[in-house]
């Protein structure tokens, strides 16, 4: 699937830029039934300072961070399951 920012939340399933315009991120939630303890999830803005960094701890994986902030681009730079969804 990718990505799909055409509505909100924007879903990415996949390592890749999401956007490189300023926005607005009100939640992150990162959801995977098939992750393993060990799978990584780190998004970076367009100068790769961290904006999330997260470990799963085993299957059926939740995880939600109401972030509430601006960023200079948004770019997923590892994500081994799931989806993460982008609440803007």
């Amino acid at each position: 699937m990718a990505k799909n920012t055409t509505g909100n939340p924007w879903v990415c399933d996949a390592v890749e830029v999401i956007t490189t315009q300023h926005v607005r991120v009100h939640t992150f939630r990162w959801v995977s039934k098939t992750a393993s303890a060990g799978d990584d999830l780190l998004v970076v803005d367009n100068n790769g300072d961290t904006i999330l960094a997260s470990v799963a701890t085993g299957a059926n994986y939740v995880e939600a961070h109401d972030i509430g902030a601006r960023f200079c681009g948004i770019n997923i730079t590892a994500i081994d399951s799931g989806k993460l969804y982008i609440y803007v």
